[in-house]
């Protein structure tokens, strides 16, 4: 499996909650990369940078003592940067670390964040500790429910009839279908940034020329279609995401649907 991922965690707590914390953290890029490397049954994250409003370590640098010296200057607030999890696990959800950092300290604060893809899709694993529950969600998108749904929601407001009547072409099959046009013209940046070659390339059935190329570019311009990404930002990850809850205190889960926000609003429990 290849993957991509980076972790960001903020921090709150008592100096002894956060020393805990940090523990984890360590844990995570010593122990579990040992154990990856000999039993291939976890995952692990790397390069973990600890950050404070005055400073910032790498945690491999740090051992208990140094450690207790950073916290003596640091605050009750700690921003976590590290890249993975990286190792043997299915989705970033599988790897354990939020549950293990609120089981350490469990009456403390953190909002983290794995975000990234693995293969075939993008993928986000999140973990709010509030008020002694650890509040989880896990979005996992394939790559192709995305590119599904974008061509549904182009074909609905330019169909294929209409297509060829804007182009001045006959309504003939493309060689591999209007739904792949869809896919790969709109990802190149159809209808403004794509030239006549290329166009020409993806309808290979067609007979167009340069005039009708670009009138008809105009128009679907008009229809005020939106771009991949813009509709990507914008679909609804709900479908997509599963939440639960864990009690660091009994170790279960359950299946949670109420959004937990905190008092300031910076973070929330989806």
């Amino acid at each position: 499996m290849s993957a991509y991922l980076n972790t960001y965690i903020i921090m709150k707590g008592s100096s002894v909650e956060l020393l805990a914390m940090l523990d984890i953290l360590k844990k995570y890029e010593t122990e579990k990369k040992d154990q990856c490397n000999k039993k291939h049954d976890c995952g692990y994250i790397y390069d973990v940078c600890v950050s404070s409003d005055i400073e910032n370590t790498m945690i491999i640098d740090m051992d208990e003592n140094s450690m207790k010296e950073f916290l003596l200057g640091a605050g009750n607030e700690l921003k976590i940067n590290a890249s993975g999890p990286y190792g043997a696990y299915h989705e970033p959800g599988d790897v354990g670390l939020f549950e293990a950092l609120a089981e350490s300290a469990p009456n403390a604060f953190f909002a983290g964040k794995m975000e990234g893809y693995i293969t075939g899709a993008d993928v986000c694993h999140t973990g709010n500790l509030i008020d002694g529950k650890l509040y989880l969600s896990d979005y996992y998108e394939p790559f192709e429910s995305i590119s599904d749904l974008y061509a549904e929601y182009i074909e609905a407001r330019l169909p294929y009839s209409e297509f060829c009547k804007i182009f001045h072409v006959d309504k003939i099959e493309l060689t591999n279908g209007y739904g792949d046009f869809v896919e790969y013209a709109f990802e190149e940046g159809f209808p403004e940034k794509m030239d006549y070659d290329t166009f020409i390339n993806l309808c290979d059935s067609f007979e167009i020329t340069m005039d009708d190329f670009e009138n008809g570019v105009k128009k679907v311009a008009s229809l005020g279609l939106v771009d991949y990404k813009t509709f990507f930002d914008y679909v609804n990850k709900d479908e997509f995401t599963e939440k639960r809850m864990y009690d660091p205190f009994k170790k279960i889960y359950k299946i949670y649907e109420t959004v937990i926000t905190e008092k300031n609003n910076t973070f929330t429990a989806e």
